[in-house]
């Protein structure tokens, strides 16, 4: 049943503290989500520019992997061609060797 105003005297101020400690409490809670979204919404911000960062800094090492890798190539083809070349250095000499073998200086006759 219903109360009677003498009785529900108490009721109103405490009710009214109530309300308004209950929506300072939001109101701080508010501030504090509010507080925490912008400090999550930087970190993200920098792990994106740190993420950007790596990526670029990843590229780079790749290109110069492949840069590396193509001197490697390189330098393997000129160490290719110069044996062959050393081969047939090698080849001409025994020929020449050969090829000077037959031939005698004459020796010079003692007056």
């Amino acid at each position: 049943m219903a109360e009677s105003p003498r009785t529900n005297r108490g009721t109103g101020p405490r009710l009214t503290t109530d309300v308004r400690d209950s929506t300072n409490t939001t109101v701080v809670s508010t501030e504090r989500g509010a507080e925490i979204a912008t400090a999550t919404s930087r970190a993200a911000s920098q792990i994106t520019k740190l993420t950007e960062k790596q990526r670029a800094s990843t590229e780079q090492v790749t290109a110069a992997m492949e840069d590396i890798s193509d001197v490697a190539r390189q330098v393997s083809a000129g160490t290719s061609q110069t044996l062959a070349a050393t081969k047939e250095l090698s080849r001409l000499s025994d020929e020449l060797s050969r090829l000077v073998a037959g031939f005698q200086l004459p020796t010079e006759a003692k007056a």
